[in-house]
């Protein structure tokens, strides 16, 4: 479940079910009321936190867990992926738009330094895409 509460007051303000095994472990980013974030059910999630309700899913494609946070740029996001790849993905619909492949799993958090995204890998290396 995605929990919500106010931060003044500590009323609950959306409790969304996401399923079975879909543990969240990683950061949630948050930018212009929504959502975006991994879990154990195998996909990476867009939530508008207004309505409550999910507004796309991307699979990882092979039964792994996304477990990084992702790193929220102007109209996409990036995130790491047990699959051993650093997706890039369309904010608004979560197509993937390209992907990095690594030799072990990604589960540290990229971050967006102006055009660049700086990551690493299990695989002890550090990447820089441009």
């Amino acid at each position: 479940v995605l929990h919500a509460v106010d931060g003044k007051t500590g009323e609950k303000r959306l409790g969304l079910e996401l399923g079975q095994e879909c543990f969240v472990t990683g950061s949630v980013a948050l930018d212009q009321g929504r959502a975006y974030f991994g879990h154990y059910g195998n996909e990476l999630v867009a939530v508008d936190l207004a309505r409550g309700e999910v507004l796309w899913r991307h699979p990882s494609g092979n039964d792994q867990p996304f477990v990084s946070s992702p790193a929220i740029g102007e109209d996409r996001l990036v995130v790491g992926g047990r699959d051993k790849n650093l997706h890039c993905l369309a904010k608004a619909d979560g197509k993937l738009l390209w992907k990095v492949p690594t030799r072990r799993k990604v589960d540290g958090c990229p971050v967006i330094c102006g055009e660049h995204v700086v990551f690493g890998s299990g695989d002890g290396r550090l990447f820089v895409v441009r």
